[in-house]
């Protein structure tokens, strides 16, 4: 099976929120015009107990294939919007390509998605990859899977940074994904990672 594309918008700060809002609006025309299914688009987000800073907004969409994402980030119309975008916030824009053969989502009474998102900056590449299968059994195990996982990073480069590595994990609720963060092998796998890779993440209510 191919590996799905992920097409991400990720907003540091907001200087016009009224502007960003009018902005979005023409988005979600080109959008329905697309294949891609939103994911998340401007959800509550929550920060995880390691001092990160959230963004101030976030927007994924996934699409059938990376190939697909990357006609949708190429498209001239969305270029332009993207240009005007940077009027209105700081923003990274990019497409990451997902994990192949991802396992069916997690159910629960809630049609939302919840989704820890992780970014990454990498000092021992082979000690994270390794430590990395281990978080994915004790994740799958308290009801999360990985839609992203170190794939691929395609950006055109706005001006603005783009993470090194990012991770996706869905959850069924937002309870979930708190469970996980106290559970005694995940906290002692996540201070093991601090050795391998300096981390940002925060958990992002989807639509």
């Amino acid at each position: 099976m191919m590996s799905k594309g992920y097409l991400l918008a990720i907003d540091a700060e907001i200087r016009d929120p009224e502007g960003l809002a009018a902005l979005n609006e023409r988005i979600q025309t080109m959008l329905r015009r697309d294949r891609g299914d939103i994911l998340v688009r401007g959800g509550a987000i929550y920060p995880m107990h390691d001092g990160s800073v959230p963004p101030a907004r976030i927007t994924f969409l996934e699409f059938d294939s990376v190939d697909e994402a990357l006609e949708l980030f190429n498209d001239p119309e969305l270029a332009e919007i993207r240009e005007e975008r940077r009027r209105y916030s700081t923003p990274s824009v990019f497409v990451v390509e997902g994990v192949p053969n991802p396992p069916s989502p997690p159910t629960s009474d809630s049609t939302k998605g919840y989704y820890v998102v992780l970014d990454a900056a990498i000092s021992d590449r082979p000690a994270l990859e390794h430590l990395s299968q281990r978080l994915q059994a004790v994740q799958e195990a308290n009801g999360g899977f990985d839609l992203v996982r170190g794939g691929t990073i395609h950006s055109i480069n706005d001006g603005f940074p783009v993470p090194e590595r990012i991770t996706i994990v869905q959850f069924p609720s937002l309870a979930d994904a708190r469970i996980l963060m106290g559970v005694p092998e995940f906290v002692a796998l996540r201070m093991e990672r601090h050795q391998y890779a300096d981390t940002h993440a925060f958990v992002v209510e989807g639509v």
